[in-house]
């Protein structure tokens, strides 16, 4: 929960675990402090409350229905001082890929792609077919002879002739319009059939390249385990990371250029806590829960880079994982910054 000591104070998160079933919950008391008499300067600081003054403040009907469970909130991300845990240096590692997507659509660049060959022309205008003192004569509305100039001629039509002569020319131009509108867009669509067929090699190598089978080595590789003795005196290393999302995000509406969202989840005993490596200026994607990072993912600095999508795909995805790496290890180092 977010929470500010004044309306113009910074805001503060805390975290707290609420039980699966339905139960009163109380949070905690706050106290206060004000680092000088403006408000912007005051924060909130957990204390230990009078639990049982906080119980018997729940209506007796509410605490018969519903269980009494003290979860006091804690700051969020947890901070390492006054703990006992390590140093997450080298976690087990775990690949949760339910969330990972390579939000490319490449549908869109193809036909983007087939499409910036040019665009169906536009309809004809009765007045650059036939003149504007054809469109001046008609704009009349009068049932006389209309005046006509063809060339240097002045010619007078009946206007029931005219009529017809304007429809003619109307289904004439009407049924060219067509055939060009659907030779145009067959073109288009040929040659955006021929872009998505050069993009699957793409397509395929970023595949790859997101499957576990190669991040969790990568990753692995930068976080080795400890070896020989150590390794024995600590089995089971302390910590846990879970790469829970890791994206493509379109960061340019114009241009086919991307950056890589990584989302992870560090936990260990009494510590639980969700990093994010945005993309700056990543594009709204509809088909995401957060088109922006969660409430609760707390940003990794620096910001995802944007690089366009040919650069993704070259050397096999070595760039991809290297960018999912860095934002990994840059989720571990805010991490132990706290101690």
């Amino acid at each position: 929960m977010r929470l500010r000591a004044a309306p113009d104070a910074p805001p503060q998160d805390f975290i707290v675990t609420v039980p699966a079933a339905r139960s009163a919950v109380y949070a905690g008391t706050f106290r206060r402090d004000c680092a000088g008499d403006a408000p912007s300067s005051c924060r909130l600081v957990p204390t230990s409350g009078d639990e049982a003054a906080a119980r018997d403040a729940v209506p007796q009907a509410q605490r018969a229905a519903f269980p009494f469970v003290a979860a006091p909130a804690q700051p969020y991300p947890p901070r390492l001082a006054g703990t006992n845990l390590p140093p997450p240096t080298s976690p087990t590692i775990m690949l949760d890929t339910a969330q990972w997507l390579a939000a490319v659509d490449w549908e869109r660049i193809a036909a983007e792609t087939g499409a910036d060959a040019g665009r169906p022309e536009g309809s004809y205008t009765f007045a650059a077919a036939l003149g504007a003192p054809f469109m001046a004569a008609t704009a009349l509305g009068a049932a006389a002879p209309a005046l006509v100039v063809v060339g240097a001629v002045a010619v007078m039509v009946p206007i029931g002739v005219l009529s017809m002569i304007v429809r003619a020319e109307r289904e004439r131009r009407t049924a060219g319009d067509a055939a060009a509108a659907e030779a145009r867009i067959a073109e288009i669509n040929a040659r955006a059939a021929e872009a998505r067929a050069a993009l699957s090699p793409c397509e395929a190598m970023l595949a790859a390249a997101l499957s576990p089978e190669s991040v969790a080595p990568h990753l692995q590789a930068a976080m080795p385990a400890p070896r020989g003795s150590q390794r024995a005196r600590n089995a089971e290393p302390p910590w846990q990371v879970t790469v829970n999302r890791v994206l493509l995000r379109r960061c340019d509406a114009e241009a086919a250029h991307f950056g890589v969202e990584v989302a992870t989840r560090w936990t260990a005993q009494g510590y639980d806590a969700s990093f994010v490596r945005p993309v700056q200026g990543a594009t709204p994607d509809s088909r995401l829960r957060w088109s922006t990072p969660a409430p609760w993912e707390v940003p990794v600095s620096p910001a995802g880079a944007c690089r366009p999508l040919a650069e993704w795909c070259a050397a096999g995805g070595r760039a991809l994982l290297d960018d999912v790496t860095q934002s990994v290890l840059g989720a571990r180092d805010a991490i132990a910054a706290t101690r």
